[in-house]
């Protein structure tokens, strides 16, 4: 953290960040309250127009530590097949922070619904990670004739009481044993800094507010984990940290115990119908070596979600973010899956 203050200090030009993010089509809007929020809900957004008229509009929404910058390196290799819609979730990046309790991820998905009607989109896929992932699966319940498909990077998929009743039976296979070992490190080991943002983001954030190098350290800790070995630059690492930071983190932060009190559904989404793809990216070059198997859930279980997994593919490398790790590979999933659904070929072995 030393060399990255120094650098942050003494190198780092947010001029020449401003300069690249003012090549892509910045907008802000109000969505006059969704879902019963009785607030506006302002959003910032990119909004990347394909030259091809009649290409696929696709909303991409990302999740925490990360901002719309997440899709960066995406956005143009997939510009010529698809509009691209990049928003901040609410209280990231540009999008003020919500001044009223109620902002859950199904709240989100609901404002991002109309935002893709009043862009003249009546149907579109959706990609979700993480927060994201949250938002976009409240929507395949709550708008499934808005989604022509839904591609995932990402699926949180417990074990069931079933699951574990096998798994003390030893009557689980390898394949579920990996995973649930994996979830299980996950959910011990690493998983307090949701546990602290969803029961104490004020706390959290005021002792961070005045502190962007300490807030950085805080984004740092779950990268390291969850990368995949992914050597981050410094300028990638402060461009991050900045953008969350430069509106005070705690409305970032307060998105987690919004999506998972209990009153607010969490994350226990209804099944659904919905297209589906879901690229999982394991994590076997990470310091830990207990979750090279997280997030890599059996087919089997993430179908119990999504019933209509149409395209499904498994890397065990890549990790968390994999839109910056494997920005390549990641761009070619996607539209192998979106083409397939337009009919533009054969569904990938």
């Amino acid at each position: 953290m030393a060399e990255l203050s120094t650098f942050w200090a003494e190198h780092y030009r947010w001029s020449e960040v401003e300069d690249h993010m003012n090549k892509r089509d910045h907008f802000s809007v109000v969505i006059p309250g969704a879902a019963g929020y009785s607030g506006d809900i302002p959003i910032h957004f990119v909004h990347h127009r394909s030259m091809n008229d009649s290409a696929i509009p696709i909303l991409l929404l990302h999740g925490w530590s990360s901002t719309h910058l997440e899709w960066d390196k995406i956005i143009d290799p997939l510009a010529p097949f698809f509009h691209l819609i990049t928003p901040d979730l609410p209280g990231y990046g540009f999008s003020p922070a919500p001044t009223e309790s109620g902002m859950d991820a199904r709240t989100m998905g609901a404002a991002y619904d109309v935002l893709m009607k009043e862009l003249g989109y009546g149907t579109y896929g959706v990609v979700g990670t993480d927060v994201g992932y949250f938002v976009s699966s409240w929507m395949m319940s709550d708008v499934p004739d808005s989604i022509i498909g839904h591609f995932l990077d990402f699926m949180l998929v417990p074990p069931t009481q079933d699951d574990i009743d096998r798994y003390a039976g030893n009557q689980t296979t390898p394949e579920e044993n990996a995973y649930l070992g994996s979830f299980t490190a996950f959910e011990s080991e690493h998983f307090v800094y949701s546990a602290v943002q969803a029961q104490k983001p004020l706390a959290l954030s005021l002792s961070m507010g005045d502190s962007p190098v300490g807030f950085a350290g805080w984004l740092w800790d779950l990268k390291y984990a969850g990368s995949d070995g992914y050597q981050y630059t410094m300028d990638e690492l402060i461009t991050e940290a900045f953008t969350l930071w430069v509106q005070a983190p705690y409305g970032a932060m307060r998105s987690y115990l919004e999506t998972l009190i209990p009153n607010s559904g969490g994350v226990d989404f209804p099944s659904y119908k919905v297209p589906t793809g879901l690229v999982q990216w394991g994590n076997q070059h990470g310091p830990f070596p207990e979750l090279a198997s997280f997030p890599l859930a059996p087919r089997s279980w993430a179908e119990r979600q999504a019933t209509n997994l149409v395209y499904f593919k498994r890397h065990a490398f890549g990790g968390h973010f994999p839109a910056q790790s494997n920005w390549h590979l990641y761009a070619t999933h996607l539209q192998e899956f979106f083409n397939y659904l337009h009919g533009a070929e054969t569904l990938p072995a």
